[in-house]
């Protein structure tokens, strides 16, 4: 798996950080939050964590329970108010990345499958008529 920041290319809004074994999965990910082509991505190859500091009322892969009367899981929520960003996550939350951004191929572009990362280059496409819902802020 390898370890990709996603932002918008205009206005470079912050659209995730992704685990994806190839470009295809990351263009189907990324495709699941907002449109990809209006996105570009960075790999990231050094040390990176997703932490919770001080112990957090939450088991993973132990199973969490829905709480009945609500419908929602408070494991979650507290994984969600608690997460804390380490190493590069933090950096490219903190800092200026000044090391080249790559636009997101479409999944049928050629060089957007498993092979190197490297050789993908930064594409237009004709893609066209694609409508998508503006991406708004959490307000978890």
């Amino acid at each position: 798996m390898r370890l990709f920041a996603v932002r918008l290319i205009e206005g470079k809004q912050a659209v995730g950080f992704f685990w994806a074994s190839d470009l295809i999965s990351l263009w189907w990910m990324i495709d699941s939050v907002c449109d990809p082509g209006l996105c570009e991505y960075h790999q990231i190859d050094d040390r990176a964590a997703i932490t919770w500091q001080d112990g957090v009322k939450a088991t993973l892969g132990a199973g969490n329970d829905l709480d009945d009367e609500t419908g929602e899981m408070p494991a979650l929520d507290e994984l969600r108010r608690e997460l804390t960003f380490d190493f590069a996550l933090e950096d490219y939350v903190t800092r200026k990345i000044t090391a080249e951004w790559k636009k997101v191929p479409f999944a049928d572009e050629p060089g957007s499958g498993s092979g190197d990362l490297s050789a993908t280059a930064d594409k237009g496409s004709t893609r066209t008529g694609r409508k998508r819902k503006k991406r708004t802020k959490s307000t978890r």
